[in-house]
């Protein structure tokens, strides 16, 4: 998108991560206000006064439960609402275990999955707030807060290292592979795998009849009411923007797109039944397919998914990321906050 900007060559439309549409919205992106769709979502992402994004597709994470492969091997029904604690999570695996399921848990090795969606929960969970989320990684670089003996960073920290126990990938964390990880999934050789609901293509492919999944929290050992134990993150992940250096009839066109999309049953349609994508939108009442936006759209309903922080920088990813591929290998707590603080402090203009 840079380098289409700089050479003139810039697209009338642009499907983005969140964290792009601030990083280009303020210059180049048309105000959607006026828009009749806009009162129909909550997803939308505001600069200023200016509506500068169309919300393309919500998307969760937390741990996805392959329920058959677990009430097959346990012998007992499950309902993931049962799981409250990291303390409950952990009798299971050992439950599996005893089952024959040799190792419950896979673990990703992705810098992506790793730093931008499992390791971003020690942030989101502070106060379960966008807001909370920036003021508190302000709060580690200026000292206020020590991010190494933070209670949530070490709380998320506990359940990461009981996947670790866990992970059929434990010898050698690194040598993950994600097809595998959807394969395994799907035949029932792991029974949990933290990840979210876009990966739902890759497990399709492998699996065989009626097994049922879905997508539950990251769960910890923390008091009952704990929000973490309860809801899932999740946000409108990919957003539209139209840019302002089209012309007058072009962006038109592409409102009109977007209109159709948002409004037309037609457009409803193919968001939710073609695409298969989870619709951000309160008047599309169409109900997705696969399993995991299901999952997705009723802690949606529930009000069981709280948001997604959206300002980390794009470098985030893998250099958290990193970190966190790191210590899946030494389990070095310390040193991954040390990395983590260093990041913020060369980093911090950038949320601002």
């Amino acid at each position: 998108m840079q380098k289409a900007y700089a050479a003139g060559n810039e697209p009338v439309m642009a499907m983005l991560d969140p964290t792009d549409v601030y990083s280009f919205g303020e210059e180049y992106a048309v105000d959607l206000s006026g828009e009749s769709w806009v009162k129909d979502t909550d997803w939308t992402i505001s600069i200023g006064d200016k509506v500068a994004s169309f919300p393309f597709c919500i998307e969760g994470r937390g741990i996805i439960y392959n329920k058959t492969a677990i009430e097959k091997t346990t012998g007992e029904d499950f309902d993931p609402s049962t799981i409250a604690s990291l303390s409950d999570f952990t009798a299971l695996c050992d439950k599996l275990v005893a089952g024959g399921m040799e190792a419950p848990v896979a673990i990703a090795q992705e810098d992506w999955s790793l730093g931008a969606h499992l390791f971003t929960l020690a942030y989101e969970q502070q106060d379960f707030t966008e807001a909370g989320t920036s003021a508190f990684i302000h709060e580690i670089v200026d000292g206020t807060v020590d991010f190494a003996s933070n209670e949530r960073y070490n709380s998320v920290m506990d359940t990461v290292d009981a996947l670790r126990k866990y992970n059929i990938y434990a010898n050698d964390p690194l040598s993950a592979d994600y097809d595998l990880i959807a394969s395994y999934m799907a035949d029932g050789t792991v029974a949990f795998w933290f990840n979210g609901n876009w990966a739902w293509p890759n497990i399709s492919e492998y699996v065989d009849g009626d097994t049922e999944f879905g997508i539950m929290p990251l769960v910890q050992n923390t008091s009952a009411d704990d929000k973490a134990n309860k809801m899932i993150s999740g946000t409108a992940t990919k957003q539209i923007i139209i840019n302002n250096t089209a012309s007058e009839e072009e962006q038109q066109a592409a409102k009109d797109f977007l209109t159709w999309l948002a409004t037309d049953d037609e457009g409803k349609s193919f968001l939710v039944e073609d695409a298969n994508l989870v619709s951000a939108f309160n008047n599309n009442t169409l109900e997705n397919s696969d399993p995991l936006s299901v999952s997705v759209k009723q802690h949606v309903s529930d009000g069981t998914m709280y948001p997604t922080w959206n300002r980390a920088p794009g470098d985030h990813l893998t250099v958290v990321g990193g970190a966190m591929q790191k210590y899946l290998t030494d389990g070095n707590r310390d040193a991954l906050a040390a990395s983590v603080v260093d990041y913020w402090t060369e980093n911090i203009d950038k949320i601002d």
